[in-house]
């Protein structure tokens, strides 16, 4: 009756241990899944229907793992040949140095094509990496420095900077 008893608990355990195998898989694919998701969703290019202006909006990190990604979207809307390519950096948290890249070369592909590029309301943070590394000396920042940007200011104010920056003269 013990050996009986014996292989019917050994049974469970290992039933139970295949259920738990199946739950935590199930919870590994979902979480990659979600990753998967959102990071397809870290880029979003918004073209306002006239052809002459498109944005594109960034959100969470930019680091060496996504610029590639980053540069990609950014190259697509740039080589749609807009005379504006407005990057919407409002809900960037967090801008590496590696992550640069992906606006450097997106400038350079910019220049190219003759497209202007504008970064427009970038957090503190992004704003200052921006400026160690040199890249409003190629494109134009227009509204960064504000320590408490948030989500880069009241929309009307956003719509100021971009009057604002048609105005204004390049500097070379």
């Amino acid at each position: 009756m013990t050996g009986a008893l014996a292989a019917r608990s050994e049974a469970g355990l290992a039933r139970g241990v295949l259920l738990l195998a199946a739950v935590a898989g199930l919870v590994g694919a979902a979480l990659l899944g979600w990753r998967a998701v959102r990071a397809a969703r870290d880029c979003v290019v918004i073209d306002d229907g006239a052809g002459d202006w498109t944005v594109v909006r960034l959100r969470g990190r930019v680091h060496r793992g996504n610029a590639r990604r980053v540069a990609r979207r950014l190259i697509t809307a740039v080589e749609g040949e807009p005379a504006i390519v407005e990057i919407d950096l409002a809900r960037v948290t967090t801008l590496h140095r590696a992550g640069t890249w992906a606006f450097f070369e997106a400038a350079r592909v910019s220049r190219q094509r003759g497209v202007a590029l504008v970064l427009t309301c970038p957090t503190h943070q992004v704003h200052t990496m921006l400026r160690s590394v040199g890249l409003p000396r190629l494109v134009r920042v227009i509204g960064g420095a504000r320590p408490t940007a948030g989500a880069g200011g009241p929309r009307w104010l956003r719509s100021r900077w971009r009057r604002l920056a048609r105005r204004a003269p390049r500097r070379r």
